[in-house]
């Protein structure tokens, strides 16, 4: 076995770990709620815990409602992942001002993935995509300014669940036919949709995109893919992050939404 296979075997065994305590503290939560049904905020905050454990130590952690500075203001998030450029307007627990030039992803959280939350979340991230995020002059990314430009504009947005009734082959039709139900367009749909208990849906948007092979083995285009290699976690992380836009530089983006200049 070479070191790579060695290294990819612990960080699978690691990421099996981490999925096994998820469920774990999910089920101490669903006890204690037994009577009275899940408390979402709870399970929102055991996969903030996770993501903030994980991702880069730049990024902070919000929820609520985003606005663009054309004071449109989306549904309400679970978790918005923000860049270390977004204003101090949050608290420490979350709650607060977004703005959309300082998110780099939004995660909902689901204790069960059935078809009725599966539509909702889809609504939900297209208010997040119907914002006009107004990258400022003067934004610079590490990864190139064509595809921070993209990445930037269709805030990534990623589903998360506990637990979903349907096999992973069902929840992606189902999947399908409410984004044709709801006309959903390519720059409006979910790029995650994760079930710890079923497994993971990725969408590339172009085929440059990182290009995850699942089902559709051999098949290289836009779309969603179902995937089929284990552990799920690690990949849920991995295309997570990729589909973030790296930024490296944003001037001040409170700029655009106070009326009054600022002497240079």
């Amino acid at each position: 076995m070479s070191e790579n296979d060695q290294f990819n075997n612990q960080m699978g065994d690691l990421m099996r770990s981490e999925a096994q305590k998820l469920v774990s503290e999910f089920n101490q939560i669903r006890s204690k709620y037994s009577h009275g049904g899940l408390k979402g905020s709870d399970t929102e905050d055991i996969v903030q815990e996770f993501l903030e454990q994980y991702l880069p130590k730049t990024y902070g952690f919000g929820n609520g409602q985003i606005i663009d500075s054309s004071a449109q203001i989306s549904k309400e998030v679970d978790i918005a992942i923000c860049n270390q450029f977004h204003p101090f307007t949050y608290s420490k627990n979350g709650r607060g001002m977004l703005f959309a030039e300082g998110v780099d992803a939004v995660v909902e959280v689901k204790s069960v993935l059935n078809e009725s939350h599966l539509r909702k979340s889809i609504k939900n991230c297209r208010s997040v995509r119907s914002l006009n995020v107004q990258i400022p002059a003067g934004t610079h990314w590490w990864d190139g300014e064509t595809d921070g430009k993209k990445r930037m504009e269709t805030t990534p947005y990623a589903i998360f669940a506990f637990e979903c009734p349907y096999t992973l082959k069902t929840l992606d039709e189902k999947r399908e036919k409410i984004i044709d139900d709801l006309d959903i367009q390519i720059d409006e749909a979910v790029d995650l949709i994760y079930a710890i208990d079923t497994g993971l849906i990725v969408l590339n948007r172009d085929i440059d995109d990182m290009v995850l092979w699942g089902e559709e083995l051999g098949i290289r285009s836009p779309g969603y893919v179902r995937n089929t290699s284990e552990p799920d976690l690690l990949q849920f992380l991995l295309f997570l992050q990729d589909k973030m836009p790296n930024i490296s530089y944003i001037p001040n983006i409170m700029k655009q939404y106070i009326d009054f200049d600022i002497p240079e």
